[in-house]
């Protein structure tokens, strides 16, 4: 039941030398290892879904051998996240149309106009002129595999994703560079990332950045979970950045 704690053991033997190693795989992604008998490794935080776990056994001359599949379950409520994911907004800074004009702000990024919380990965459209856009915090994965993620925005945004829970290890992943309309996903290559293996149950920072100058304004990502469709981002996979840090004055 999520969210699970589910220990993983394989029995492994090797009949002319001895076995070095064997890794554990989640959905055909590596996960962890054991080295010594028995070989076991613990996966943790799985919430509901469906996940296959296979074992690879190394002997000493670097022979491997795959274990037959095994499936498992786990039953509760979908999704990893806490349900909302953070947005804030800078309004009055200029009518410029690129990300830039909103990083490059004095205010940018201690000093928000305001912000609100949103139970997609969306923001509401025609909401001002002349205004900047930052939707920060997590998404979790439900399944290990490869991921896509797109973004559409008028004017232009640009999306970042961590290799893991930390802002300091994000990169650009897609970006766009003049107005789509909403939820128009195929406009430009650029909008598109390129496939991303996630780990299931994993928290991975996630970041939009929007600019806004005249008329009409909208902001939303999405992905593509494996085996599914399509979709802006549910506040099932998200949570918010946690609260700043206190600090000495």
């Amino acid at each position: 039941t999520a969210p699970a704690t589910v220990s993983v053991t394989a029995t492994a033997s090797d009949s002319d030398g001895s076995v070095v190693k064997v890794e554990f795989f989640q959905n055909g992604a590596y996960f962890g290892q054991a080295t010594a008998s028995p070989y076991t490794f613990t996966l943790d935080g799985l919430f509901a879904g469906t996940y296959t776990l296979t074992a690879k056994a190394t002997d000493d001359r670097g022979i491997a051998t795959v274990s037959a599949p095994v499936t498992i379950t786990v039953t509760g409520a979908a999704g990893g996240g806490s349900g909302s994911i953070l947005r804030e907004y800078w309004t009055g800074i200029g009518t410029g149309t690129l990300v830039s004009d909103l990083t490059s702000t004095v205010s940018f990024p201690s000093s928000p106009s305001g912000s609100s919380t949103l139970t997609t990965f969306e923001i509401p459209s025609n909401f001002a002129d002349a205004y900047g856009t930052r939707v920060r915090g997590y998404v979790v994965p439900p399944v290990t595999g490869s991921y896509t993620f797109w973004v559409a925005a008028d004017d232009s945004a640009e999306l970042w994703l961590s290799s893991d829970d930390s802002i300091l290890n994000r990169s650009r992943i897609a970006t766009i560079p003049t107005y789509v309309n909403p939820r128009e996903w195929t406009r430009t290559p650029a909008q598109q990332s390129a496939p991303i293996m996630l780990i299931g149950g994993r928290r991975y920072f996630i970041e939009a950045l929007h600019k806004e100058s005249t008329g009409g304004d909208h902001l939303a990502v999405a992905w593509q979970v494996p085996g599914r469709t399509l979709e802006v981002i549910p506040g099932t996979y998200l949570s918010p950045p946690p609260p700043p840090a206190p600090i000495f004055s």
